[in-house]
């Protein structure tokens, strides 16, 4: 009877202390962004699309490793993420494709984990359901990484590639990017589809002013000299 007293009080202790394990071991995501032609893309306070730090989002951008950007959280636990389409004139996003991998990074580009996930495909993507059926990511740790992972997403069913993705997503005239946790889900902002093979960042808009302006001092410069070799001969 006595040994029966103090062991209830310590499988409760244990029980206690497995079930604080399972609790601070999940992950709960916030947000994320997606690099665009002009730079990453994320979210103002209205939830509209804003580069960090200012200026406007371009096209997202599909590289030899898919679409690419950052996902913050807290807690250790699972990740899912897959794409959503939006066609003109149409209803709402739904999600695309059936395989992708998956990958998550460190900040110095290290693989923390990858995988190959399952998506329903054509599912509506306004609500908070996982359209992931199987492969999500295990075991992310934002807590040892800052809050914040890299993440690459490419698409293998169909096959998407960088030479590829602007035929692929032709149709689409915005496309966002979902991430789930364990607890949270987060959208990235919504962008349009990608651009011609080997888009690059479009140059800021001083840089290309200074350019113009050169270019027509040097034509400026090049007329006088003409007119003045006319005079001469």
């Amino acid at each position: 009877m006595k040994v029966r007293r103090l062991l209830i009080p310590a499988i409760a202790i244990v029980l206690t202390l497995l079930m604080a394990g399972v609790v601070s071991a999940a992950s709960t995501v916030t947000s994320k962004t997606i690099n665009t032609s002009t730079g990453e893309c994320t979210k103002d306070a209205q939830g509209n699309p804003v580069l960090v730090g200012g200026g406007a989002c371009g096209s997202a951008t599909y590289g030899a490793t898919g679409f690419t950007g950052h996902i913050y959280g807290s807690g250790t636990g699972s990740l899912s993420d897959y794409m959503c389409v939006h066609t003109p004139g149409g209803g709402q996003f739904l999600s695309f494709g059936t395989t992708y991998t998956f990958t998550v990074y460190d900040s110095n580009n290290g693989v923390i984990a990858t995988t190959t996930e399952t998506v329903n495909p054509g599912q509506d993507c306004t609500g908070d359901t996982n359209w992931v059926t199987a492969g999500s990511l295990a075991n992310v740790n934002f807590d040892a990484n800052g809050g914040v992972v890299a993440y690459s997403i490419l698409i293998t069913n169909p096959n998407v590639t960088s030479a590829n993705a602007q035929s692929t997503f032709s149709s689409y005239n915005s496309i966002r990017n979902e991430v789930f946790g364990d607890a949270g889900h987060a959208r990235a902002a919504s962008v349009a589809p990608p651009g011609p093979p080997g888009d690059v960042p479009e140059a800021p808009a001083a840089i290309l002013l200074v350019l113009t302006a050169g270019a027509v001092a040097l034509a400026f410069v090049a007329r006088r000299r003409l007119i003045g070799a006319r005079r001469v001969a």
